[in-house]
């Protein structure tokens, strides 16, 4: 499966996905007894009911495992009434009454939201387009979070982060990302660390925050219930205008390698213009929200593409981080989880990290031609006429596939002539599958469908941004 043509373009991860069977159908369920499982469901609220997709109330140790969760006007999972010791794993749930572009109607259609109920185990789950991803009010321990994949949280204020953790302290997050569409999200903190202490962050991407008021990540806290500990760790920051990592009412709290780029100032919605004015790493200490001996590393920097507004108390900080500096931002997560057609299967994974071209899932290991390179954790191509760099896999990459999906991150340098970025198929074009960041020198990027024959079955313009 060789590049037709050579992409000026950095690419980072490239997988392949295959359709298992579907699930079985479901109105929305309730937990009756501890320890009890709800396994293997497509959940689907019906159209403009306030009911809960999923509710748990009052039982401990139950388990929601590998369910497709389609909710409404209410919460996606509800967990309450002292539900301890819960677990949500390889779920996929999608609030499906959110419009087109803007605001939930409410602010209660969050994708899981918890009350009351402590050490949790939230894993490998996709979100997408609830009020806030995952809510969390008065649990005496915080859950265990991991393998979280966002997008576009809904709002309306003061709902719209990836998480929130309101009074309930000693919880963590890690590997995850958020990736909110800037015309499409209503966003405010994309991370909200509330009145609770104790709490780590880490091995995340936020890309895409377009609220006035809100920063990525937050710690938050008023005097008598200030948060004093926390940590953040390996977290990019891109895409936003008011504020990347912040203290408001927070005192010892430590970030390292955390990294930000891509301000803009611009009123996304007709939202208004950031409140911040992009600043990247924050300390705020105004009389009433007291922060002191926040600490940004030196290991944390801000990019070429960060602004001038770098730090803002730095009398509150121990304050070393560095800049600008240029950066590749980490890949967002695409997790294996239910879908529509049923369960995903990942095939092929191509992260590049380990200074390689193999395939860290199947067997199907690539191949560097030309100038072709791979450092910084991505496939380098320096573009120019065909066959100069280009990577290449091998033709059993996609023998037996009957439905797939191809799903990439890559950062484009410079707009040459129908650049590719991938383009599998046969080496003289009588058939393919293909997508260029630029429809001839135009800038416009296009993807393209050539069945066998020469039958053009379909084109597309996809929009390509840096």
């Amino acid at each position: 499966m060789p590049a037709h043509r050579s992409p000026v373009t950095a690419l980072a991860v490239l997988l392949f996905a295959t359709q298992a069977t579907a699930q079985a159908s479901s109105g929305p369920v309730s937990f009756t007894a501890d320890n009890q499982t709800i396994s293997g469901l497509t959940i689907i609220v019906p159209n403009g009911s306030s009911t809960p997709a999923v509710t748990l109330a009052g039982h401990k140790g139950c388990k929601l495992l590998n369910c497709l969760i389609k909710h409404q006007l209410g919460t996606g999972v509800s967990i309450t009434g002292g539900s301890d010791d819960y677990t949500i794993d390889t779920c996929n749930i999608i609030c499906t009454a959110a419009p087109a572009v803007g605001p939930n109607p409410n602010s209660g259609m969050n994708n899981i939201y918890v009350n009351a109920s402590a050490r949790g185990k939230i894993n490998n789950v996709r979100l997408e387009n609830g009020s806030t991803g995952i809510y969390m009010v008065q649990c005496s321990q915080g859950p265990t979070i991991t393998q979280i994949e966002g997008h576009n949280m809904r709002g309306p204020f003061p709902r719209g982060q990836l998480m929130q953790a309101d009074n309930s302290p000693n919880g963590s997050l890690s590997n995850f990302s958020i990736v909110n569409d800037r015309n499409i999200a209503w966003t405010e903190d994309c991370i909200n660390i509330y009145e609770c202490s104790g709490w780590s962050i880490s091995q995340g991407l936020i890309d895409g925050n377009n609220s006035p008021s809100g920063d990525n990540i937050i710690f938050e806290g008023y005097p008598g219930a200030l948060t004093t500990s926390g940590t953040v760790d390996h977290v990019d920051s891109i895409h936003f205008g008011n504020g990347a990592f912040g203290c408001a009412g927070a005192q010892n709290i430590v970030f390292t390698n955390c990294r930000a780029d891509y301000v803009s100032l611009a009123s996304w919605q007709g939202r208004g213009t950031p409140l911040s004015n992009g600043l990247i790493f924050g300390a705020i200490n105004n009389g009433t929200n007291h922060s002191s001996n926040i600490t940004y590393a030196s290991t944390c920097l801000w990019g070429p593409n960060a602004g001038t507004n770098i730090a803002y108390e730095v009398a509150e900080m121990n304050f070393s981080a560095t800049g600008p500096t240029a950066f590749t931002p980490r890949a967002p997560l695409s997790l294996t989880v239910p879908t529509d057609g049923g369960s995903a299967t990942l095939t092929h994974q191509y992260t590049f990290n380990a200074g390689n071209f193999n395939d860290s899932v199947g067997t199907a290991n690539g191949t560097l031609n030309g100038s072709a390179s791979i450092s910084g954790g991505a496939l380098q191509l320096s573009g120019g006429s065909n066959g100069t760099a280009y990577g290449s896999l091998p033709t059993s990459v996609m023998s037996g596939l009957t439905s797939a999906s191809f799903e990439g991150w890559f950062t484009e340098s410079a707009i040459a002539n129908w650049e590719k970025v991938f383009f599998p198929g046969n080496t003289d074009t009588s058939s393919f599958l293909g997508m260029s960041t630029s429809e001839g020198t135009n800038g416009r990027g296009r993807s393209d469908f050539l069945g066998a024959g020469g039958g053009q079955f379909a084109t597309a313009d996809v929009a390509v941004t840096p």
